[in-house]
Parts: C-alpha cells; sequence; structure tokens
C-alpha cells in the first residue's frame, strides 16, 4: 500500500515538472496602454506598447465576460503608434485582453476594457461628444486655410454641431494683419496669422432644434467653445466650456486636426446633411477629428455647407 502510494506521488511530481518548463522565457514583456477605457461595444481601440510594433504580429483575444470565451479579435497596425484592435459585436462587460504568446503558449493578460451598449453613452453627462466607432489616425501635415466659419456636425449624431462664429471676418487676415472683407477679391491670405489665434467668442456647442424632437440634447446646447486653429501645422484645439450645465459642470478639452476623406474608413461617414443622411450632397471634403483629453473618445465633423452644394 505504502509503496503504491509512493508510486502516484513521483508521477505526479513528474507530471507538474513536466507542466512547469522552467527553462521557458518568454521575449514578450507587454506594457499596454489603451486609448480609452470605455468603449461601445464593435468599436475600435488603440493598443499602444513599447516599441510601436510589439504585438504587430501577436494574435489578441478579447474574453466574453458571462461566458469566459476567448474571441479572437480583429486587428490593424498603424505605424509609430500601436495596434487597433475592433471589439466584439455585442461583447458587453468588463473585458480583458490578451495575448498569445509566441514563446511558452498560453495567454498573457494585457489589458481591461468596460465594453458598453449604446444605451450606456446616450444622455451620459459623462461622454456627452458623439463617439467615433472607428480610430482615425490623421497624416496630413499642413492644409490650406479654409474659412470654417459655420456648422460642423457630427455622422455620428447628425443633431450635434459646433458653431465656429465670424472665423473669416476675425481671423484671416490681409498681408498687413489688418482684417479682410467679404470682398471677393480679397487679397491671398497670410497663413502664419493663425498661429495661437483663438476662435470668436461667438462659437459654441449647439443642438439642431429640428433635429432633437425626439432626444433630450441638453447636455450640448449652448455651451461656449474657444480655441486655437493652425492651418500651417494642421493643429486644432478647442475648450467646449459646459459649467454652465449642472448636470456636466466642467470644461472639456479636444485636440485634432482637419483630415484627408481618404483617412475615413466608412463612405457613410461621409454623406452630408443635418439629421438624416443627404446622399444628393457632394461628398463632404471639410473633416475634423477631435480627441478628447478626458475620455479619449474621438469626436468628427464635417462642414455642413461646401463649394457645390
Amino acid at each position: 500500500m505504502l509503496r503504491n502510494l509512493l508510486l502516484y506521488i513521483s508521477l505526479f511530481t513528474l507530471l507538474l515538472l513536466s507542466s512547469c518548463n522552467p527553462k521557458c522565457d518568454t521575449s514578450l514583456g507587454v506594457a499596454a496602454q489603451l486609448s480609452i477605457t470605455e468603449a461601445v461595444a464593435g468599436m475600435e481601440i488603440m493598443i499602444q506598447t513599447q516599441p510601436a510594433d510589439l504585438l504587430r504580429n501577436e494574435i489578441i483575444y478579447a474574453v466574453e465576460p458571462n461566458t469566459g470565451a476567448e474571441v479572437r479579435v480583429q486587428k490593424r497596425f498603424v505605424r509609430d503608434q500601436g495596434v487597433i484592435v475592433k471589439m466584439p459585436d455585442n461583447m458587453t462587460g468588463d473585458v480583458e485582453l490578451l495575448v498569445e504568446d509566441p514563446d511558452c503558449g498560453g495567454l498573457i493578460p494585457i489589458a481591461n476594457l468596460g465594453s458598453r451598449s449604446t444605451d450606456y453613452f446616450v444622455d451620459n453627462p459623462n461622454f456627452v461628444t458623439p463617439i467615433l466607432p472607428e480610430i482615425v489616425v490623421p497624416s496630413l501635415p499642413n492644409i490650406d486655410p479654409i474659412d470654417i466659419t459655420n456648422a460642423w456636425i457630427s455622422p455620428q449624431d447628425r443633431s450635434y454641431c459646433l458653431w465656429f462664429g465670424d472665423f473669416q471676418k476675425h481671423f484671416l487676415s490681409n498681408p498687413d494683419g489688418s482684417p479682410i472683407d467679404e470682398d471677393p477679391s480679397t487679397p491671398e491670405i497670410d497663413t502664419t496669422f493663425f498661429d495661437s489665434k483663438f476662435l470668436d467668442e461667438k462659437s459654441f456647442e449647439f443642438a439642431i432644434g429640428a433635429c432633437t424632437e425626439n432626444q433630450d440634447a441638453s447636455l450640448f446646447h449652448n455651451n461656449p467653445v474657444s480655441g486655437v486653429v493652425d492651418f500651417e501645422n494642421n493643429y486644432i484645439q478647442i475648450f467646449i466650456d459646459r459649467t454652465g450645465n449642472p448636470r456636466v459642470g466642467a470644461v472639456e478639452e479636444y485636440i485634432g486636426s482637419f483630415v484627408d476623406p481618404s483617412e475615413i474608413l466608412n463612405p457613410g461617414f461621409l454623406t452630408g446633411g443635418a439629421c438624416i443622411e443627404n446622399p444628393s450632397l457632394n461628398q463632404r471634403q471639410n473633416l475634423m477629428v477631435l480627441t478628447s483629453q478626458l475620455t479619449g473618445h474621438q469626436l468628427m465633423l464635417f462642414k455642413a455647407l461646401q463649394d457645390g452644394d
């Protein structure tokens, strides 16, 4: 009896040692940072590592919170940035992201993310602006100056608008620095005038009334906007002041740039129109993508009116 017990103990010890494989030393040391901490199910997120290409060729999984199933996610690599992964549709809850260990096998945890339903973000004072479901990585180094005066609308919620007021009158200058007039024979714009110049104080965030009959848009209605537009370096920084709204009570900073239409994956986002898409309009050419410095979410806007409409 004792002899059989010793045999079983010896076999168990051998199996345990063989499974540990102490000679295996993984080369995949992952310290990952996510672009956001809460996402809409099915949207893209950026995973950044050092170096940026650490996860370029690795397989990434999301753990289904309810079943524990490990679901392989789609991903794409962005040079010098990291990998962009698409969260599985209909996966909601606290999701753990794992990467396949190429050296030792098994899966290594790299990050945790709150994956939420669309309803979670509706009328949520912590996420006021419409959420762009794809990650846009702008590549334009600079752009020719444009008059940004007028409404800029989100294709994700076509009732959401930023109005930039009197930009051309106050911030496009003649070579001598004087404001231009509305005469079409105005001299060529001096683009250096845009460095560190603030938007007109009459700029604001607002809800398009005709679109909001069946929704509460009070979170983003009539909030002052200020900021900087630098065409030479393609740099936009704006501040949306919601301190007058008791449900929000904060200023949210956004940083971004103008983007080329070819950088937008979903062509439907380029269709013009307030309230609803209007395919009769030309494809939108004037686009900006701004990233909230509070939530990490991106906001895409197109200029409502452009030449040819």
